[in-house]
């Protein structure tokens, strides 16, 4: 019993070790992939690598164009609004109506290294602020790191 399991596994090892996969491949029915099928394949990748260079451009374009919209409706706005604000555009982290809460809040903001200053805002708000700017543009990454770094729904408010 235990030299036909030996037998057996010999036989095994040694089909496998000395026969090559396209011979296996053979034998249980897979046909090996021709030339001519493996040109296409490769033919097939360098066309798709293609495309993704070609759509990264086309996206980069785009995104370049987006940009340079932006930066002229940003001036547009900016130039065509005499009345920007004397005070500034505040970037808020948070609202309160309790004055309380509000300084509570403007005391953790400020132990974080922001400004954390209270500002009135529309309807009775207490606005805790963490950073002041002179205009819009100015605000805008501010915004962006206030709202990675200390408050998801953070806003810009301007007076």
């Amino acid at each position: 019993m235990i030299m036909k399991r030996t037998i057996i596994y010999i036989l095994a090892v040694s089909m496998v070790s000395f026969s090559s996969c396209k011979k296996l491949n053979e034998w249980f029915g897979k046909p090996a992939m021709s030339q001519q099928e493996i040109d296409a394949l490769v033919a097939e990748n360098d066309e798709l690598q293609n495309q993704i260079k070609e759509d990264a451009a086309a996206y980069e374009r785009e995104l370049d164009a987006l940009r340079a919209e932006y930066e002229q409706k940003l001036a547009n706005y900016e130039a065509s609004n005499p009345k920007t604000p004397v005070t500034g555009f505040y970037v808020v982290v948070g609202s309160f109506k309790n004055q309380k809460y509000a300084e509570e809040y403007a005391g953790k903001i400020k132990s974080m290294g922001y400004e954390g200053n209270i500002i009135d805002g529309p309807s009775n708000f207490k606005l805790v602020t963490s950073s002041t700017h002179s205009g819009l543009k100015d605000a805008l990454p501010a915004l962006k790191k206030a709202r990675s770094v200390i408050a998801s729904k953070s806003w810009v408010y301007f007076k």
